[in-house]
Parts: C-alpha cells; sequence; structure tokens
C-alpha cells in the first residue's frame, strides 16, 4: 500500500509502534472520512516531546506550530491513536496545533490547517460539503476531553476551504482564455463552439467567469492541438479540457 506524505510538509516520523489496531494495521485513502482538529495545550516541542514519549499511548499525523510550521508523522494511510475511540481513529486524519487554552489560532496555523483540510479532502476523494459533526471534528466531540479549548474558528476555516475550492472548480471549468494581437485572426473555444474575437482585444470565451489576470498571450499562429487543424486558429487549452 502506498504511504501518503504532503511534499510541502516536514516528514518527521513518530513511533512507529503507535499506529493501527490487531486486523486494522492500516486503512485506504477512501477510507478516510475527514479529520479531527486538536490544541496540543502546550508547546510545539513539548508537543513533539509527547508524541515520542515511550509509554504514552497517543499519536496523530500532523503538527502546527505557531508559526505554520507543519511536520507530517505519518502517512495519510496510518491509523493513529488521537482520537479516544477506535472508530474515530480509523476513520479521521489527526491534526495538533500547538498552544493552550485562551490562546486563538494564529493567522499562520489556520492558514496551514486549511492547506491540510484541502490536501486531505483533495487525497481522500471527500467532495461533501465541509461540515462540523461530519467530515470535520473538535475531539471533544468524540470522547471526554476539553481539548481544543475553544480555539478552532471553524466559521473561518469553513468558509476558507470552500472557497479554495471554488477557486478550483472555477478553474477547471474555464474553457479558454486568449489575448489577440495585431490584425491576427483569434477564435476561442467557448465549451461547445468557437467564436470569433476581434484583434487587438482582451477575450476571455469562459461559462461567465475568468480572472484578467491569468490572460494568456497568444504569440504563435500555429496550434498543434486545435482539433480542425486550422494554423490561423490559435487557441489555449487550460487543464480539464
Amino acid at each position: 500500500m502506498t504511504d501518503t506524505y504532503l511534499s510541502w510538509c516536514e516528514r518527521r516520523d513518530g513511533p512507529n509502534w503507535k499506529q493501527g489496531y490487531t486486523g486494522i494495521p492500516t486503512r485506504t485513502l477512501g477510507n478516510i472520512k475527514g479529520e479531527v482538529k486538536h490544541s496540543a495545550e502546550g508547546s510545539y516541542a513539548a508537543l513533539l516531546a509527547a508524541l515520542n514519549h515511550a509509554t504514552r499511548q497517543a499519536s496523530w499525523h500532523f503538527s502546527i506550530s505557531k508559526s505554520g510550521h507543519v511536520a507530517q508523522h505519518y502517512p495519510l494511510e496510518s491509523v493513529c491513536w488521537h482520537a479516544g475511540d477506535m472508530a474515530a481513529n480509523i476513520k479521521y486524519v489527526g491534526i495538533e496545533h500547538e498552544g493552550v487554552a485562551g490562546e486563538p489560532l494564529t493567522t499562520a496555523q489556520v492558514l496551514a490547517t486549511v492547506h491540510l483540510s484541502l490536501d486531505i479532502r483533495k487525497f481522500a476523494g471527500i467532495t461533501a460539503h465541509p461540515s462540523r459533526h461530519i467530515n470535520l471534528w473538535e475531539h471533544n466531540w468524540i470522547s471526554a476531553t476539553a481539548c481544543p479549548s475553544n480555539r478552532i474558528p471553524w466559521a473561518l476555516i469553513i468558509n476558507k476551504i470552500i472557497t479554495e475550492e471554488h477557486k478550483v472548480e472555477e478553474d477547471e471549468e474555464m474553457s479558454v482564455l486568449v489575448r489577440a494581437t495585431g490584425e491576427r485572426e483569434v477564435y476561442a473555444f467557448n465549451g461547445s463552439q468557437f467564436e470569433h474575437i476581434p484583434g487587438g482585444a482582451f477575450a476571455k470565451a469562459v461559462y461567465g467567469i475568468g480572472w484578467p489576470n491569468d490572460v494568456i498571450n497568444v504569440s504563435d499562429k500555429s496550434d498543434p492541438l486545435h482539433p480542425h487543424g486550422d494554423a490561423k486558429l490559435p487557441v489555449y487549452y487550460p487543464r480539464g479540457h
């Protein structure tokens, strides 16, 4: 089975014995149904010390420092011991945040935990709306504990997840974005047909969306990707089409 580590996170392995159950040593990405966000109730150094403690039966996938640095201790497929409940541990990814009760997450921590949520949802194929008590959890919603001490700004995090995923959807729905220059004839494919774009104008043939800063400068009349083989019709095809 493949071990999934996120390339932008520091890999800092936890003890190998702190994962899995008898008969359930690991899981597939498709088994992941969401995540549990925790409060470390201490410093980043203390958090790592707890992970590596020889007798403490607790483990989690990610640790986020106040600076936004993220360490990944186990692959996403690992079944860690972070939620105080076997069924939850099997389904969810555990994320610890440096700090204690009364300390809101820093801006850097919010951005990092949102980045993790987006990647977890992508790798696990979670398409359901990001929702508390469904695919986003606090430790105290699963087992008796004060963690995460009211430190998780859920409304902000959920809004950022939705916003970022919507941007990706828009990008993938975009048919074409070209800039016509000079007297060159330019046609843009709008998803169903080719439309002529007057030379010298900015052209956006999209499904009602687009970003002016993402204009593509057409510099060559030839286009080997053109379905009709017409070299006079430079067309840019974004990813997804």
